[in-house]
């Protein structure tokens, strides 16, 4: 569907026809179309990552779908709570 050397914007344009195709009904627009499919690659990436052990917490941990949902749900709170100390952290300098 996509090759390696098109530009970001290109790839999800064509992502965005390609669902369009799939979803002729479905009126959102291309922005929360990709949104949605960044947020899930990027649980996809969360899921690999913990059952890899790579998460910290993960380790000792059975499987991501052999946790209950307590488990799941404390483990997504702290990637939660990860991502926006980094979003603070990552702003640029408001003085320089």
């Amino acid at each position: 569907m996509t090759k390696g050397w098109e530009s970001k914007t290109i790839q999800e344009t064509r992502m965005y026809q390609y669902w369009q195709t799939l979803e002729p009904e479905e009126t959102r627009n291309q922005k929360s179309v990709i949104a949605r499919w960044n947020q899930m690659l990027s649980m996809f990436k969360f899921v690999v990552s913990f059952n890899d052990h790579k998460i910290a917490g993960s380790t000792g941990q059975p499987n991501w779908f052999r946790l209950n949902p307590e488990e799941r749900n404390e483990h997504l709170q702290a990637k939660a709570q990860k991502e926006k100390n980094f979003k603070k952290v990552s702003r640029p300098c408001q003085l320089c």
